[in-house]
């Protein structure tokens, strides 16, 4: 049962929906990262129409990884940094949470 600072969002990523208890502060960031899937999903859609959902998620997982370990590098960068692993951290939980 979620606690009484969250509330529910539906998001979708790759054409699957997803039900999720966030804090409101989070809703914008979450919905904005979802799209930014979203957008990378069509990207390379485009570029390899053959390829299944699970390598295209993989190529975005790397590179959205990739970014983090850049900006990780960057030490003046480290409230970006922090930004991102917030990001990351949701979306390790969203796909927890499917699988």
């Amino acid at each position: 049962m979620p606690s009484d600072n969250v509330q529910h969002i539906t998001i979708e990523v790759a054409d699957n929906s997803f039900s999720l208890y966030v804090r409101p502060e989070q809703e914008e960031l979450i919905r904005l990262a979802s799209k930014d899937v979203n957008e990378r999903i069509a990207v390379y859609r485009s570029k390899n129409q053959k390829a299944d959902i699970l390598q295209i998620l993989s190529f975005i997982a790397v590179e959205y990884a990739s970014n983090v370990r850049r900006l990780q590098m960057d030490k003046d960068e480290t409230p970006v940094v922090a930004q991102m692993e917030r990001v990351n951290d949701m979306l390790d939980d969203i796909l927890n949470e499917e699988f």
